[in-house]
C-alpha cells in the first residue's frame, strides 16, 4: 500500500488547540511517502492564546517547509468567518491542488466542498470529532453549528467519526454505511515510551485548560491528596482560558511546590517521560450538552498508551470503556471523589501496577497507524485490502 500513497496528495485542515489528530495523520502520510501532504492548522477561536495559522508541507516523505500567517482570534464568530476567507485565499494563492482534503470540523469541510467545486481537490473527507448541543452561548449559533454538520456530512465523499456515538446521527442524515468510517482517538504505540512501573507519586494532566475539562478541580484535588501523600505532585500540560484562574487558585492554596504549569508541549516533548507518571487525570465536567459526551478524548488514549492508569469522570461512554477494560478507575465529578480515588491508587502499589499492565496490553489494540492503514484500505484502496 505504501507505493499507492505515492500517487496521492492530501490536505489536512483543522482548528487546533493541542497536539491532536491532524498531527498524527500528517506523520502517518509523511512516513508513507505520500506525493504531497499539507497540514493547515487554524487556531481555535474559543482559545484566544493561539493567534496564527500554521501550514506545513512534505513531499515524498521529505519535510519541506513551515509557513505561518496571522489571523483573527476573537470574537469567535467573526474569527471563524475571517479564517474561512483566509482558507479560500490560501487555497488559490499559496496551496497547490490536492487529491483529498481531510477536514476536521464542519466549517472546514464545507469550505473544502466549495474548493472541490472550484477544482482544488477531488474528494473531501469530513472527520467529525463530536457534536455538542450548546457549543456556543448564543442559541442561533448552535443552530448554525448543527446545520453545518448536516451539510458537511451529506455532501462529503466520506465521513470519519471519532466515536460510534455519532453513527445514529449520520443514519438520520441518510449517510450510506459505505461512506462512514470509525476512526477513534489514539496514538502510534511506537512513538511513546512504555514502562511496567512508574516513578514516585507523580500525577499528570494533559489538555485544554477550560471548564469542560474540569481543570478548576485540580488545585482542590491536590490540596486533599497531599494531606495523605505529602510528596504527591501534579504536572499540567496545556493552555486555555482558565490559565490565570488556575494560577491564582494554586497560589492561594499554597500548592506552588506541588503543581507545575508546563504550558503547551508538543507530543515529542513529553512522549518519552509520560510513562514515568503514576496516574493520568481526565476530570470532565458532567453535562448532557457537553461536547465530551459525544467524542473520544485523546488524553485518555495517550495515558493508556504510555501505561499510565486513568482516573476520569463517571457517566460518559468512555468511562464505561475504562471500567470494563480495567485500564483505570472512574469517580464522581468532585474534588473529594477524585482525591480519594488518587489516594487509594497511590497507596496500593499492587493495584496500580496491575492497572498499568492492562493499559499497556489494551492500548496495543488501538494503535492509530493500524487504524489509518485499515481505513485508507477500505476507503481508497479496496483492491489492496
Amino acid at each position: 500500500m505504501s507505493n499507492t500513497y505515492k500517487n496521492q496528495s492530501f490536505l489536512l485542515l483543522a482548528h487546533y488547540a493541542t497536539f491532536a489528530f491532524q498531527d498524527l495523520l500528517f506523520d502517518f502520510l509523511t512516513n508513507h511517502k505520500a506525493y504531497l501532504v499539507t497540514k493547515a492548522n487554524f487556531p481555535l477561536p474559543e482559545l484566544p492564546f493561539l493567534k496564527k495559522i500554521d501550514i506545513q508541507t512534505t513531499e515524498m516523505g521529505i519535510n519541506n517547509q513551515l509557513k505561518t500567517f496571522p489571523t483573527l482570534s476573537k470574537p469567535p464568530a467573526l474569527a471563524y468567518i475571517i479564517q474561512a476567507i483566509q482558507l479560500v485565499w490560501l487555497s488559490f494563492w499559496t496551496l497547490p491542488k490536492h487529491d483529498i482534503i481531510i477536514a476536521q470540523d464542519s466549517l472546514l469541510a464545507i469550505i473544502s466542498l466549495l474548493l472541490k467545486c472550484l477544482g482544488r481537490c477531488k474528494k473531501v473527507v469530513y472527520y467529525c470529532h463530536g457534536l455538542g448541543n450548546s457549543r456556543f452561548s448564543i442559541s442561533y449559533l448552535n443552530r448554525v453549528y448543527q446545520l453545518l454538520d448536516t451539510i458537511a456530512a451529506r455532501y462529503s465523499d466520506y465521513n470519519w467519526l471519532l466515536t460510534t456515538k455519532l453513527i445514529p446521527i449520520r443514519k438520520t442524515q441518510q449517510i450510506p454505511d459505505t461512506n462512514i468510517f470509525h476512526v477513534p482517538a489514539s496514538i502510534p504505540i511506537s512513538k511513546i515510551n512504555r514502562k511496567t512501573i512508574s516513578t514516585g507519586n507523580r500525577l499528570i494532566y494533559i489538555g485544554v485548560l477550560d471548564e469542560r475539562n474540569g481543570v478548576m478541580l485540580l488545585p482542590t484535588i491536590m490540596k486533599i491528596v497531599i494531606q495523605s501523600i505529602p510528596d504527591a505532585t501534579l504536572d499540567i500540560i496545556g493552555d486555555g482560558p482558565l490559565l490565570n484562574s488556575l494560577e491564582v487558585s494554586i497560589h492561594s492554596l499554597a500548592l506552588d511546590r506541588h503543581i507545575r504549569l508546563l504550558g503547551l508541549k508538543k507530543f515529542n516533548e513529553y512522549s518519552k517521560i509520560l510513562t514515568d507518571y503514576a496516574i493520568g487525570l481526565a476530570p470532565y465536567r458532567n453535562a448532557t450538552d457537553n461536547l465530551t459526551s459525544n467524542t473520544d478524548p485523546m488524553k485518555i488514549r495517550i495515558y493508556n498508551a504510555a501505561g499510565v492508569p486513568v482516573i476520569t469522570t463517571k457517566g460518559f461512554h468512555f468511562s464505561y470503556e475504562i471500567e470494563t477494560s480495567g485500564t483505570g478507575v472512574t469517580a464522581n465529578f468532585s474534588s473529594e471523589n477524585y482525591a480519594h480515588a488518587i489516594i487509594s491508587l497511590l497507596k496500593n502499589n499492587k493495584t496500580l501496577r496491575s492497572i498499568r499492565s492492562r493499559a499497556l496490553v489494551y492500548s496495543k489494540n488501538n494503535d492509530v497507524y493500524d487504524i489509518y492503514r485499515k481505513t485508507f484500505a477500505q476507503m481508497l484502496f479496496p483492491s489492496l485490502k
